[in-house]
Order: C-alpha cells, then sequence, then structure tokens
C-alpha cells in the first residue's frame, strides 16, 4: 500500500509540472501576440555568378555590322610549268616552306640535252662572227690600198651583221633551254605553308597540272558583306572588331582594305575586304566571322545588354543592394553589338551588380538574394584530386 501512494503521488507530480510548462507557453504567447503565430521569414534566393553582371568603364564601339569568312591573303598554285614525269617530291601538305625553296623535281634529260646543243650553236656562231670580223678587216686594208672593189668590202661588212645576228639568236636560244632547265626545279614562290598536295612521284606531269596549293598564313583576308544603308560609312583604313567561329568571345581587329564598287541585288549588301594580321597563325581560312566597323567609341559605364529590361518604360535593371533587388530606371546610349555591352548614362554607379536575364524570372523587387561568389565555387568543390 505503501509503494502504490507513493507511485501515485509521483504521476501527480510530472502531470502538474507538465500542465505549468504549458499554462507558461500560453502566457508567454498572450504577451508577445495575443496567441497568433509569426509569419515566416520571406525566402532567400540564391544567385550564381553567371546571373549578375558588374557596371563598369568600358570602351564600347558602334558602326555598321559585318559578317564573312577568313581567307588567306595570299594564295597561290604551283604548276608544272614543263611537261614531264615526276623524278622527286620535296615537301608535303602542311609543310612550311621558304621563297624559292625546291618542291618538286621533273624528269631533265631532254632539256639537259637541249642546253648542251644551245651552247655547242653559241659557240659555232661565235667562230663564225670572229672570222667574219676578221675578213672585214682584211677587206678594208684591201679597199685602201686599191687591191680590192668597195661592194666587196660592203658585203663583208654585211656578213659580220649576219653572224652577230646568229650569234644573239643562238645565246637567246641557250638562254631559253637553261630557263626550261630550271623550270624541271619547282619552287614556292614566296614563303608560307602547302595547305593542298596534288602530285606524287612517278605521275606525269603536263605544262599547267596542279603541283601544290602554298598559303601565306600570316595575313588574312575577311571577305565580308556589309548592308548597303551603312555605304557612306565606309572607306578604306576604318577599323573592323569581329569574333570568330571557334574563338568564343575573343576579339579581332582589323581594317578595311577595299569596298567592292557593286551592290549585290539579292542582298542589298556591299562586299568589302578587310585586312587582318594573323600573328601566331591562329586564325585559319574558311571560319566564319561577325563583327562591325568600328566608327564610333566612346569610354563609359557600360554593362551586358541581358541586363537591361527593355520592355519596361523607361528601360529598368534590377540591381542587388544590401542582400535585396530593387528596380532602376536607366537610361541606355551606345550599344556595342559584337562585345554585347550597353552604354548605362544614368541610374547605376561602377560597381553596381546587377542581375542578368536568365534570373530575372526568379526575383522581383524586394526579393532577399544571396549571390554565391567564384571563390565560394571553388571552396566548395576544392582542389582537384591527384589520381
Amino acid at each position: 500500500m505503501t509503494f502504490q501512494r507513493h507511485e501515485k503521488r509521483l504521476v501527480a507530480f510530472r502531470t502538474g509540472r507538465k500542465v505549468a510548462a504549458l499554462l507558461v507557453a500560453a502566457m508567454t504567447g498572450v504577451a508577445c501576440g495575443g496567441g497568433r503565430n509569426e509569419p515566416a521569414p520571406p525566402p532567400v534566393v540564391t544567385l550564381g555568378p553567371e546571373d549578375i553582371a558588374v557596371v563598369a568603364v568600358t570602351k564600347l564601339e558602334a558602326g555598321p555590322a559585318i559578317s564573312g569568312t577568313l581567307q588567306p591573303r595570299l594564295v597561290a598554285t604551283v604548276r608544272a610549268e614543263v611537261a614531264g614525269p615526276v623524278r622527286q617530291v620535296h615537301a608535303d601538305r602542311g609543310t612550311v616552306v621558304e621563297e624559292g625553296q625546291i618542291l618538286v623535281v621533273l624528269d631533265d634529260t631532254a632539256l639537259t640535252d637541249q642546253v648542251r646543243a644551245a651552247r655547242s650553236q653559241v659557240r659555232s656562231a661565235r667562230n663564225a662572227l670572229e672570222v667574219a670580223i676578221l675578213e672585214e678587216q682584211r677587206s678594208r686594208r684591201l679597199v685602201r690600198a686599191g687591191g680590192l672593189a668597195q661592194r666587196d668590202l660592203d658585203r663583208a661588212v654585211a656578213q659580220v651583221q649576219v653572224q652577230r645576228a646568229q650569234l644573239a639568236d643562238a645565246r637567246a636560244r641557250l638562254v631559253s633551254a637553261q630557263q626550261q632547265l630550271e623550270r624541271t626545279r619547282v619552287r614556292a614562290p614566296f614563303a608560307g605553308v602547302l595547305s593542298e598536295r596534288q602530285v606524287n612521284q612517278g605521275d606525269i606531269a603536263q605544262v599547267g597540272t596542279a603541283l601544290f596549293t602554298v598559303v601565306d598564313p600570316s595575313t588574312m583576308r575577311l571577305e565580308a558583306l556589309v548592308p548597303a544603308e551603312g555605304l557612306d560609312k565606309l572607306r578604306p583604313g576604318a577599323p573592323v572588331d569581329f569574333q570568330v567561329t571557334g574563338f568564343g568571345e575573343r576579339l579581332f581587329r582589323g581594317e578595311i582594305e577595299r569596298v567592292q564598287p557593286v551592290v549585290d541585288r539579292p542582298t542589298g549588301q556591299v562586299k568589302v575586304d578587310i585586312a587582318i594580321p594573323n600573328l601566331g597563325g591562329g586564325l585559319l581560312g574558311g571560319l566564319s566571322a561577325q563583327g562591325r566597323v568600328a566608327l564610333r567609341s566612346v569610354e563609359a559605364l557600360a554593362a551586358p545588354v541581358d541586363t537591361v529590361d527593355f520592355s519596361t518604360s523607361p528601360p529598368s535593371v534590377l540591381r542587388v543592394r544590401e542582400g535585396a533587388i530593387e528596380q532602376l530606371q536607366v537610361e541606355p546610349g551606345l550599344r556595342d553589338e559584337v562585345t554585347q555591352r550597353v552604354e548605362l548614362r544614368r541610374g547605376v554607379s561602377a560597381g553596381d551588380e546587377l542581375v542578368r536575364e536568365s534570373a530575372r524570372g526568379a526575383v522581383s523587387p524586394g526579393t532577399r538574394v544571396q549571390i554565391q561568389r567564384q571563390e565560394q565555387l571553388r571552396a566548395r568543390t576544392g582542389p582537384a584530386r591527384r589520381r
């Protein structure tokens, strides 16, 4: 009986403690808010580095848009100038060659014989001329002595002229034969790279047969089209900025070399040739390029075009300020079509962080945000492990 009374007292004590705790909690709730539940704090949106762009002073340029294809500025197809079997090939596609370097050797047996024959004819003509000159001199002495008629001297003088002409003809034939012999050594016309090879040892080359194609990669030419509306702004020497397929956002610069005088009627565009230095040889023929003729240039506060909402009037941006989103009206200015940045004349300051179009749908004015920085991402992923 004593044990049962003790257990009942312990249960009553515990129950009393729970009731007291509930009463304290109820009184506290009444004192703080009359029993109403507190609203949940607004969610915080996390933005990555790719969702944010920083306003900065940038050089912007504008002008007529261009598009076209890169081509080597200097290209030559090396062809056979004489006929004959291909005896040796000293280069292959991709070979870097110097000006005058021998690429192909053709069989020269017949032409070597022609050179020997031409040299023999020169020697014969030279000897005949020497004999004619001695005969003229002898005739002059006889005419002075009265032992020879004047007409005989005239014939001797004429014979000298004939022999001089024959010697000149023989020498010309020798030079021609030597040139033909030299053409059996096919050489690179300028320093460059062999882009195509169309010949193999043992082939029979005819006059005009294509053997190699050599290009000079140190300079390229952009064959571009420009809308005819911007024709009055085009002039030789004008700078051109462009991007090339395969090189990401890297900018290249050239200058207009010539403007074609005829408009392409189907497209209404004008063809221009743009000279481009190709230091390092990174640019390749056949790549497509897009850009513009840089006719206007300003240094101003700018941001990527996709940070500006042009659907509002006036245009606006979303700026991250003290962990929250605020909407600001801006005045866009010069737009650079190559870098895809736009001048912001008012409404923002250097260093402001603006929300890009990729994240604009996830936030609105007043939204609480946190920006995940690049260093935070690197710290999270950690250094690459070695295997």
